[in-house]
């Protein structure tokens, strides 16, 4: 899911900044349960199919690697287990009429003043086409793993995709992606999330760089601005790597100042951008959607638990800042 990407540093990767196919998954889930430490088995919830099914096994290796991701630990064979995972799944497709409407600001007329009969026509009857939407559902709960027979439930998802693409083969990695970090909890609600297939943090999970012990994916932390995220801090022996992503968009230019700074422990190292298409102080047209920078620092941070980071313009004005980046 990571081709054509270049190693920066130990499975670093630079970011394209590509969008690709975007899928979207919604979900509902309730529990109050903390899964980390707790072990799993994963067996279908329809008793028709089979564990060892081609499709099913596909599936609850994406589930896994998200369960996996999430702090819960997978049980051996023949092990007693805390949660009994049932996992469902089910695509259906929905036909429909679409049509678009007369083009009224369009004028129909040729270079020469008069109406095309053809272009009048098509003007005046809009275009119908026949459209399919494709519906995916995937639902999973959690039963007492130490009590097979109690049905009660630990936790439990409801998740569907709506829309595009047409096999569910194509949605699951996104929706076990989505769900990482729901597994146990109550959304309170329906929650939703868009993932494009080149998104660079989508891609780095699926290279399993971002459950690495030493990279802190999404970190707690105090930004200036909401729009700039600290997405993950990755520490090795001599460098540390920062990645923000830049999200929503609106009319105007951003830039981050020619200078860029990790505030450890009192002390400042200066940093460099390593994504290729872009240079410190730039200044980048306010594009809708995500887009991710990478900064490189000469410093180990690896004994400590909370690191700052800010830009500076020309002057040394302080810009942009990020402060309290919790590390694990």
């Amino acid at each position: 899911m990571c081709s054509g990407c270049a190693a920066l540093h130990k499975n670093v990767y630079l970011p394209d900044n590509k969008k690709g196919t975007s899928v979207v998954t919604q979900w509902n889930s309730n529990g109050d349960y903390d899964i980390k430490g707790k072990t799993f088995v994963l067996s279908p919830a329809d008793d028709s199919i089979a564990a060892d099914d081609m499709d099913f096994c596909t599936f609850a290796r994406l589930v896994e690697k998200s369960l996996l991701f999430s702090g819960a630990i997978k049980a051996s064979e023949g092990q007693a287990c805390d949660m009994r995972i049932m996992l469902d799944y089910k695509s259906c497709s929905n036909s429909g009429i679409k049509e678009t409407l007369p083009n009224s600001k369009t004028s129909p007329l040729s270079s020469a003043g008069y109406i095309s009969p053809t272009y009048a026509y098509r003007a005046s009857m809009g275009i119908i086409t026949r459209t399919t939407e494709y519906n995916h559902y995937v639902n999973m709960y959690a039963l007492d793993g130490a009590n097979s027979e109690s049905n009660d439930t630990l936790w439990s998802i409801e998740a569907y995709s709506l829309g595009t693409p047409e096999q569910l083969h194509e949605v699951m990695p996104f929706v076990a992606y989505s769900l990482r970090n729901e597994y146990g909890l109550s959304s309170k609600g329906a929650k939703k999330e868009s993932v494009f297939s080149h998104d660079y943090m989508f891609r780095l999970y699926y290279k399993n760089f971002l459950n690495q012990p030493n990279v802190t994916d999404w970190p707690e932390c105090r930004n200036s601005d909401d729009d700039f995220k600290v997405a993950f801090v990755a520490e090795y022996d001599d460098e540390t790597f920062v990645c923000i992503r830049k999200s929503n968009g609106g009319r105007g230019y951003y830039s981050f100042g020619p200078s860029i700074y990790l505030d450890v422990d009192g002390e400042r190292f200066p940093g460099t951008v390593v994504n290729t298409d872009y240079s410190l102080g730039d200044k980048v047209w306010n594009e809708y959607g995500t887009r991710y920078f990478v900064f490189r620092f000469p410093v180990n941070v690896a004994h400590e638990s909370v690191i700052g980071m800010y830009d500076e313009d020309k002057r040394g004005k302080k810009g942009m800042e990020w402060q309290d980046i919790r590390l694990k």
